[in-house]
């Protein structure tokens, strides 16, 4: 089966906060939100080609069990679970991105400023709206 990709013009300019990223030492990166469909991931990867750095987002056409697993942890996230689920795999740094118009953004996007084992390092605006940097704190 062929996925059915929506196809849009790529950015003229991509969110300010992967200058930041390139900055950081070992990065591992989580985006977010996590999309329920894989496929929408793949801005995430075309971000990817800016910073380098390895990310728990993805897309290929084959959608591992670890994936929903990290997705279905990830529900309640900025909790304690959602990021010892991020840390366990290696995250070191989370984005929030409210440019890519996904649903519940704004919410997640609050929650993520009152966390307490977030600490964000780069907040900017794209496409007029919010997209922040965070660090993963230890507990």
């Amino acid at each position: 089966a062929w996925p059915a990709l929506k196809l849009r013009p790529l950015w003229k300019e991509p969110p300010p906060i992967y200058a930041a990223i390139t900055h950081l030492p070992r990065p591992v990166l989580a985006e977010l939100p996590i999309p329920a469909d894989e496929t929408l991931n793949t801005p995430y990867m075309y971000f990817s080609l800016l910073h380098w750095a390895p990310m728990v987002n993805g897309y290929s056409g084959y959608v591992p069990g670890s994936y929903k697993q990290l997705r279905s942890e990830m529900a309640g996230f900025p909790n304690d679970d959602g990021i010892d689920a991020l840390r366990r795999r290696g995250v070191t740094h989370v984005t929030v991105n409210c440019g890519l118009d996904f649903p519940g953004c704004d919410e997640l996007l609050a929650t993520t400023k009152a966390a307490r084992r977030l600490r964000l390092i780069a907040n900017a605006t794209w496409l007029g709206q919010p997209v922040q940097l965070y660090e993963l704190l230890p507990p």
